[in-house]
C-alpha cells in the first residue's frame, strides 16, 4: 500500500507541476479544467506558506481535502459545472469562515478561475490586504462576498467591470468607496439585487436612480457616513425586503405612503436623521418582522395601525419625539424585543397589555413620563424576559421579588432595572441593536 500511495503522490505532484507551468500564461477568455485545479492548488500553497507559522498550520488543516484527489471538483468549498465533458469548469469557491489568515497578493492565481460565478471569502483575516484590481478578470462573477475578511483601502475600479454581479457584500472591512464612488458602482452594476456595504466609508449621498433598480432585494449601508436626503422612492421598490441605513447620523429622510404590495421585512434606520410622522399606511407592510427607528427625529402620534404588523419580532421606536397616548400593541404577540423609551407620550401608567406579550425577552421603557411609583406586577407574567430597562421614571428605590418566579429579582434605580437569576446577570445596553 505504501509504494502505491507514494506513486499516487508522485503522479499528483507531476500533474500539478505541469499545470503550474501553463497556468502562468493564461491570458485568454477560457482555461482548461486542469489549469483551474492548478490555480486553486497554487492559491492554497500561497496560504499555507505564509510567514505566520500558526496561520500556515491552520491553513494546512483547512485545505486537507485538497490533497486527497486529483480532481479539484471534489475539494471542499469548490463547485464545478455539470458539463458533458469528463470534468466541468470551477464555477464556485466558498472558503467562508475558515479562519484563514494570509495576505492576498495582486498576482494571486484565484483570478485565473475565469468561469467563476460565486466567490465567498467572508469571515477570514487577510491582513489588511487591498482588493486587487485584477479581480476584474472574473467577468462571469454573479456573487462576491468578501465581508468581514480584513480587507482595507480603496475599492478598486476593477469591481465596476463585474457587470454580471447580482450580489455584492463588502461589509465589515476598512474599505473606502470614493473613487469609484457609490454612484459609479450602481451606474455600472445595474443587475445588483443585493448591495451590502455596511462599514465601508462612502461619504456621499445615496444616488436617486437607485430607485430604478426594480430587482433590488437587500440594501445594507449601515455606518457608511452617508449624507443629504435618502430617496424615499427606494422604500417603494417592489422586491425590496431589507433596508438597513442605521448609524448614518447625517442622512435625512422620511417615510412615503406605503401600498399593499410591499415585501419589506426589515427596516433599520436607528441613529439617522429620518424625521416626520409615521402614517397609518404603515399597516400595509404585512411582512415586516423588524422595525428599528430608535434615536431618529420622528414625531407625532404612533399610528394605531401599527398593531396590524403582527409578524413583528423587533420593534424599537425609542429616542424620538412621539406624542399622544401609546396605542395597544397587544396583537404583536411575536415580539421578542420592544423599545419605547425616551418619547413624549401622555403621562400615565405603564400599559397593562405589556404583560400579555409573552415572548418578550427584552423590554426598554425608560423615561416614559409615567406616574407609576411601583414596578408593575405584570412583569411577573413575562417569563422569557432577560433584560428590562425602566430608568428615569418615578419608581421607588426598592427591591421586589416577583411571584411565582422567586429566582427573578428586579432592582430599580435611576438608570435601569436588571433581572438576575442563579445562572446569569444580564448587562443592560443603551439601546437594542438588531
Amino acid at each position: 500500500m505504501a509504494p502505491y500511495m507514494n506513486h499516487l503522490k508522485f503522479l499528483q505532484t507531476i500533474s500539478f507541476l505541469y499545470a503550474l507551468v501553463t497556468v502562468k500564461n493564461v491570458t485568454g477568455s477560457s482555461v482548461s479544467h486542469d489549469e483551474e485545479c492548478s490555480a486553486l492548488f497554487q492559491f492554497k500553497q500561497s496560504i499555507i506558506h505564509q510567514d505566520d507559522a500558526a496561520c500556515a498550520a491552520h491553513g494546512s488543516q483547512v485545505f486537507h481535502s485538497w490533497n486527497t484527489s486529483f480532481d479539484c471538483c471534489s475539494w471542499e468549498g469548490v463547485a464545478c459545472s455539470n458539463d458533458h465533458d469528463q470534468y466541468g469548469h470551477v464555477i464556485g469557491l466558498d472558503l467562508s469562515e475558515r479562519s484563514l489568515c494570509a495576505h492576498i497578493k495582486s498576482n494571486t492565481t484565484l483570478f485565473n478561475l475565469l468561469h467563476l460565478q460565486t466567490l465567498n471569502l467572508s469571515g477570514n483575516d487577510f491582513g489588511e490586504s487591498q482588493i486587487p484590481s485584477e479581480i476584474a478578470r472574473l467577468k462571469q462573477l454573479r456573487s462576491l462576498d468578501l465581508s468581514y475578511s480584513g480587507f482595507s483601502g480603496q475599492i478598486p475600479n476593477g469591481i465596476l467591470q463585474l457587470m454580471q454581479l447580482s450580489s455584492l457584500d463588502l461589509s465589515g472591512n476598512s474599505l473606502k468607496l470614493h473613487s469609484p464612488s457609490l454612484k459609479n458602482l450602481v451606474q455600472n452594476l445595474t443587475l445588483l439585487e443585493e448591495i451590502h456595504l455596511s462599514g465601508v466609508d462612502i461619504s456621499s449621498s445615496v444616488p436617486h436612480f437607485l430607485a430604478n433598480f426594480s430587482s433590488l432585494r437587500s440594501l445594507k449601508l449601515r455606518d457608511c457616513s452617508l449624507g443629504n436626503e435618502f430617496p424615499a422612492a427606494i422604500l417603494e421598490l417592489p422586491k425590496l425586503q431589507v433596508l438597513n441605513l442605521a448609524d448614518n447620523t447625517n442622512l435625512a429622510g422620511s417615510f412615503p405612503e406605503f401600498h399593499g404590495k410591499s415585501l419589506l421585512k426589515e427596516v433599520i434606520l436607528g441613529g439617522t436623521g429620518f424625521f416626520g410622522i409615521i402614517q397609518e399606511s404603515i399597516s400595509h407592510l404585512k411582512h415586516l418582522t423588524v422595525l428599528s427607528l430608535s434615536y431618529c427625529s420622528f414625531s407625532g402620534r404612533i399610528p394605531r395601525s401599527l398593531s396590524n404588523l403582527t409578524q413583528l419580532t423587533y420593534l424599537a421606536i425609542g429616542g424620538n419625539q412621539f406624542t399622544g397616548s401609546l396605542p395597544s400593541l397587544v396583537s404583536l404577540s411575536k415580539l421578542d424585543v420592544l423599545e419605547l423609551s425616551g418619547n413624549k407620550f401622555e403621562k400615565g401608567c405603564f400599559p397593562n397589555w405589556l404583560g400579555k406579550l409573552g415572548k418578550l425577552s427584552e423590554l426598554y421603557v425608560s423615561d416614559m413620563n409615567t406616574n407609576s411609583t411601583e414596578i408593575p406586577l405584570f412583569l411577573a407574567s413575562l417569563t422569557k424576559l432577560s433584560v428590562v430597562r425602566m430608568g428615569k421614571n418615578s419608581l421607588k428605590y426598592t427591591i421586589m421579588v416577583l411571584q411565582p418566579h422567586p429566582t427573578n429579582i428586579f432592582r430599580s434605580s435611576d438608570e435601569s432595572i436588571a433581572r438576575t437569576n442563579s445562572k446569569h446577570i444580564f448587562q443592560l445596553q443603551k439601546s437594542p441593536v438588531p
